[in-house]
């Protein structure tokens, strides 16, 4: 044992061993110590200035990450076109959700529904304030306010399409279009306005193709003109074309033919636009054209 003692590997072992023990220790105490940074260097996972970066040389924020992050199968953030947040993969559903409580999984959630259809679910959205409605949008910094819808057809520049918006206490619809602008309801589109300005009114769309405003139908009410409800009087004005079978009929006959109690104000013959002679009420002809009023209340 003295002689091994005394060899000089075997002291050269023990300083081999005490050495290496040390710089262990230094390095796990160095990792533990929350006032000790860790190793640094030019590797994957840099440490400068208490900053750590994955990827990247010199982090210069608490994380830095110099290239995509994946999660999962379908998570990912990607640095493509500069700066960019994706979602996505083959299949599933990517959202995001957003909470301010504990009581529930989310307050607000932005979920991609299928191909090409995004949808917020369980909050109102807001565009320059608060929302009071699903959908608001407040101008801050100016009077006017508004939405503009465009396609493929009309272009997308600030002179193409439909333009809603309020200005100051005026609500204004306009079509930048050289179109038409209809409203309706349950499917049809009874109201048009043309790009000439002239409306049209009818039980189905109508364009109107002589006057600045152009009433059709079928029956005896295709303008009513009456006082507030309540008060007596009231007149409907309406036209029809009188039967062509056997010897025709007078202008009364055609319009009592729709009401009862109508009477004839005028009529004519012929067909076509702004053509014809005028006939009176009593002169029987065929398909006479006539202009009929019913009074009531």
């Amino acid at each position: 044992m003295t002689n091994l003692i005394k060899k000089p590997l075997f002291w050269t072992n023990i300083v081999a061993l005490f050495f290496a023990g040390w710089l262990i220790t230094d390095l796990v105490f160095g990792w533990t110590n929350p006032n000790q940074n860790p190793p640094g260097g030019s590797g994957a996972i840099t440490v400068s200035a208490g900053n750590v970066g994955i990827g990247i040389a010199i982090p210069d924020a608490k994380l830095h990450v110099g290239g995509d992050t994946r999660w999962g199968t379908r998570g990912s953030l990607k640095i493509d076109q500069g700066a960019s947040i994706e979602l996505g993969g083959s299949g599933g559903t990517p959202y995001v959700d957003f909470s301010n409580d504990n009581s529930s999984d989310y307050d607000a959630r932005i979920i991609l529904m299928g191909d090409d259809a995004l949808t917020v679910d369980g909050a109102s959205v807001g565009i320059g304030g608060l929302p009071t409605d699903k959908l608001t949008i407040n101008s801050t910094d100016s009077d006017t306010a508004g939405v503009r819808v465009t396609n493929t057809i009309s272009g997308s520049t600030g002179n193409d399409g439909l333009r809603i918006l309020q200005e100051r206490n005026d609500t204004k619809i306009v079509n930048l279009e050289a179109g038409k602008v209809q409203f309706g309801s349950n499917g049809l589109l009874p109201f048009t306005i043309t790009s000439s300005g002239f409306i049209g009114i009818g039980p189905v769309s109508v364009t109107p193709m002589i006057g600045a405003l152009e009433i059709a139908g079928n029956g005896a009410n295709q303008l009513v003109v009456r006082k507030i409800s309540g008060v007596n009087g009231s007149v409907s004005i309406f036209t029809n074309v009188g039967s062509s079978a056997g010897l025709g009929q007078g202008g009364t006959a055609a319009c009592q033919a729709l009401s009862l109690t109508a009477i004839c104000l005028g009529g004519w013959s012929g067909t076509g636009v702004n053509t014809g002679n005028s006939v009176g009420c009593s002169t029987a002809t065929p398909s006479i054209r006539v202009l009929c009023a019913d009074f009531g209340d």
